[in-house]
């Protein structure tokens, strides 16, 4: 069985939100089913807005096949590093995984529509040891799915593919436990963490393999610039984690059928209350070296104070 793993929240990020994840959830699922390749869909709904309804409760109602996560808005605050960041994608991800049932773990977005050689990649067979990869197309209207003058993104990634992962990363349960899911340590950003892990997947197996073509439907993307820190990702730490998926300060809580609210653990809630987000502050380790002009500038700042005496020669 597939599990497909996708998640988001209702505040209607980049616009009609809800209409693009139930739509493209259609899509993918019907054709599936015509293939007959057993599947179930996992929705993860992280920090829901209180004044709306949770979206996870329309998905469990319309898709037999999905299992819904909602995730306490307390655990956002007691784990996220960026103030300007309402959902923690890739945390989110790693709660899907760790909770699905399937042979193969597929991770996608709410925006993807799978192509005809993506949804015949699907009803094959699978290697254990195989990170499977998919390229990727803006589209602006559903329609041009699998529209011929469409050209790929990225077309010149070399393997493990890493441009654009979060639309399309398919692996075993075996392989992605080897790797150890989503980095959890970086919880300052949602930025190049699908090109991290697609990366620690190569790590382990050094076999990628990109077939069929996923179809993005382009949409508003509200604060980005805010929310996007930027770092030397490729230093990031890919040493396959110990555990993912929060099984650790998570508490499952049934609210109906297949929809589970995930409360943050009772002695954990009263200082995640009081906790402030952070502004986001990235490692040292991981910090882009300073641009040359930046260089300069700061040396002659620094030399200016000094000559006044406001700066001592070890500074």
């Amino acid at each position: 069985m597939i599990s497909i793993v996708l998640t988001g929240r209702n505040d209607n990020y980049g616009g009609h939100f809800e209409e693009r994840l139930l739509d493209t959830v259609r899509h993918n699922t019907s054709g599936l089913e015509a293939r007959g390749v057993p599947f179930e869909v996992v929705y993860v709904e992280w920090n829901p807005l209180p004044e709306t309804a949770p979206l996870a409760e329309r998905v469990a109602a319309e898709f037999p096949a999905a299992r819904c996560f909602v995730v306490d808005p307390l655990a956002h605050r007691h784990l996220c590093g960026n103030r300007n960041i309402g959902v923690m994608e890739y945390h989110a991800k790693n709660v899907g995984a760790r909770r699905a049932r399937g042979d193969m773990i597929l991770i996608t977005n709410p925006d993807n529509y799978f192509g005809a050689g993506v949804l015949d990649l699907l009803a094959g067979s699978f290697d254990e040891d195989t990170l499977y990869r998919a390229a990727r197309v803006d589209i602006t209207d559903p329609s041009e799915v699998d529209a011929a003058h469409r050209t790929e993104a990225y077309a010149e990634d070399p393997a493990p593919f890493g441009w654009g992962a979060g639309d399309f990363t398919l692996c075993s349960r075996s392989l992605w436990e080897r790797a150890g899911g989503y980095r959890e340590d970086l919880r300052f950003t949602n930025t190049h963490k699908d090109a991290i892990l697609v990366n620690a997947l190569f790590d382990v197996t050094a076999r990628a393999v990109k077939s069929g073509t996923t179809y993005h439907l382009v949409h508003g993307r509200e604060a980005e610039a805010s929310r996007r820190v930027a770092y030397v990702w490729q230093a990031a730490d890919r040493t396959p984690q110990a555990t993912y998926g929060h099984e650790d300060i998570l508490v499952p809580r049934s609210v109906g059928e297949r929809l589970t609210w995930l409360d943050l653990r009772p002695d954990l809630r009263e200082d995640a209350q009081r906790r402030e987000v952070p502004v986001p502050h990235t490692p040292t380790a991981l910090r882009l070296p300073p641009r040359p002009f930046l260089k300069r500038s700061l040396k002659r700042l620094r030399e200016l104070l000094r000559r006044k005496g406001l700066l001592s020669r070890r500074g």
